[in-house]
């Protein structure tokens, strides 16, 4: 549903200057709501979570979580995130 909504809402790239424009929009709609619930999750959940590894942090912070095979790091801090992790991939 979500690929059906995306292709009717901006229909076919015909410059660069679109595919920016969605990727903006898509940035602007998606960042700011997944950086507010790692935020909660610190807060609710205390800082137990992965803090040996500061990389672990900084790959849920850039959605790259799911980009490393391991469920440890896929479902840390805010596990849901990780559709959006593989967003970014379909993205890229």
């Amino acid at each position: 549903m979500s690929g059906f909504v995306l292709v009717y809402n901006y229909g076919e790239f015909s410059s660069t200057r679109e595919i920016f424009k969605f990727y903006r929009a898509r940035l602007a709609r998606l960042y700011p709501t997944h950086l507010l619930f790692l935020a909660l999750t610190f807060w609710v959940a205390g800082t137990s979570q992965n803090l040996a590894y500061p990389w672990v942090l900084a790959a849920n912070i850039f959605l790259l979580q799911d980009w490393y095979p391991a469920k440890a790091v896929i479902f840390s801090y805010n596990g849901p995130a990780w559709s959006l992790s593989c967003d970014q991939f379909y993205y890229l």
